[in-house]
């Protein structure tokens, strides 16, 4: 698991990850889904034109992510995080003001690049920069912001929203953002290193003799692409429910404060597989445990699909929340193992614009099929089989893997 003497040696670095990753929540799926509902009857959209807002917002997002990620291989992790606080905290006082679909849009876009996007990029680029050895650890605690977010801001938001209304509950982010986040990662970063903190270690992606890969010859690997199939799957699939969780509950006949009320379990799920992932990672390596990532989440979907009471929505929250626990370690620690560490933050970069991207066709894919009639219960079994299907396709690509480590 996680050893406290690291923590103790290197908890400034740890904790300003952390500050980043729980701020990225304010551009997640989960948190703005929360206020669907008022944008909708706000503006007048359907559910199709609400997802197709959304996805043009998180499309742009994606693509502007590709080149704007590679700032992480350039500046400082204080100074490009400082950034991205401020401008996330504008933009919330942008949503807060909101005047029309249009503008709506334009913080959709924003929202995303900033929040899901750079927020968690630096992060976990900073972890892969400064850790060797221990860099499976160190992203899981890094990535701790995300559940530690998930547990509190839904639950707030709801809470925010009844008392005080939606518009005012973004000028409350605004303020925590700007006021909290941002002083905090400027402290904790006082003395940021240059340079790795650790030696490196055979599957550093430092190591001496390792070719160092850049963005436009990762774009014409084959094997990243392979991979990259899995691993957008919990984006495309966990930002589909969250964003459509007004109707999946609806349908189901539970409430939305009950769905809410999961998020602490999703959270603590979350955690306990983020501190287990990073420890495995570092003693057995990513490539593995690649066969069994997406099973958590498959579990969770027949849950999802099956379950008629409302207790199935903490079956489905800790199944979610193990796979986006162990995403964050095992697939940044799988690209530094492929690819090298020295561009890294352009690398990654397209990971996470991938995963944007899937993140964007989600809400107005299923958007559209719901509108036309499909069932909740048969789109969630279509999820169910294709993440089944990523087992026995990566057992088939696991000798590729296996070379390019080699090499």
């Amino acid at each position: 698991m996680i050893e406290m003497s690291f923590v103790r040696a290197h908890g400034r670095l740890l904790a300003a990850g952390m500050v980043l990753t729980f701020s990225s929540a304010f551009g997640q799926t989960y948190f703005i889904a929360l206020f669907a509902g008022f944008f909708r009857q706000e503006f007048s959209l359907s559910h199709g034109d609400y997802g197709g807002l959304y996805m043009i917002g998180t499309l742009a997002s994606a693509a502007t992510l590709i080149y704007a990620g590679a700032l992480a291989d350039r500046m400082s992790a204080r100074a490009l995080g400082a950034a991205v606080l401020l401008g996330l905290g504008l933009v919330s006082v942008v949503m807060a003001l909101v005047p029309s679909w249009f503008v709506l849009l334009l913080a959709f876009y924003l929202l995303r690049l900033l929040g899901q996007g750079m927020a968690s990029h630096v992060s976990i680029t900073a972890m892969v920069r400064w850790f060797d050895a221990h860099r499976g650890r160190a992203i899981s605690i890094a990535a701790l912001g995300h559940p530690a977010a998930q547990a509190v801001l839904p639950l707030a938001a709801v809470a925010s929203i009844s008392q005080f209304g939606w518009r005012a509950s973004w000028g409350f982010g605004a303020v925590f953002l700007i006021g909290v986040a941002l002083p905090l990662l400027w402290w904790l970063l006082r003395a940021e290193p240059r340079e790795a903190v650790e030696a490196a270690s055979p599957r550093s992606g430092r190591a001496a003799g390792m070719r160092q890969w850049g963005r436009r010859e990762v774009l014409g690997d084959p094997l990243f692409y392979a991979i990259m199939a899995g691993v957008l799957a919990p984006a495309f699939i966990g930002t589909g429910v969250i964003f459509h969780q007004v109707h999946i509950v609806a349908v189901k006949g539970w409430t939305i404060v009950q769905f809410a009320a999961g998020f602490p379990v999703f959270a603590a799920a979350g955690v306990l597989a983020a501190l287990t992932a990073g420890w495995a990672i570092d003693k057995w390596g990513p490539r593995r445990l690649l066969p069994v990532y997406l099973l958590p989440q498959l579990a969770g979907l027949l849950s999802l699909a099956f379950g008629t009471d409302p207790v199935w929505i903490f079956a489905y929250m800790a199944s979610a929340g193990i796979t986006m626990g162990f995403s964050a370690a095992f697939v940044n620690t799988l690209l530094v193992e492929l690819y090298g560490q020295r561009n890294q933050g352009a690398i990654r970069a397209l990971a996470m614009s991938g995963m944007v991207f899937a993140s964007a066709l989600s809400p107005y894919v299923l958007g559209v099929l719901i509108d036309n009639g499909i069932a909740v219960e048969t789109l969630v079994l279509w999820m169910a089989l294709y993440s089944g299907l990523t087992v026995p396709f990566y057992i088939a690509i696991a000798p590729a893997i296996s070379l390019r480590e080699a090499a």
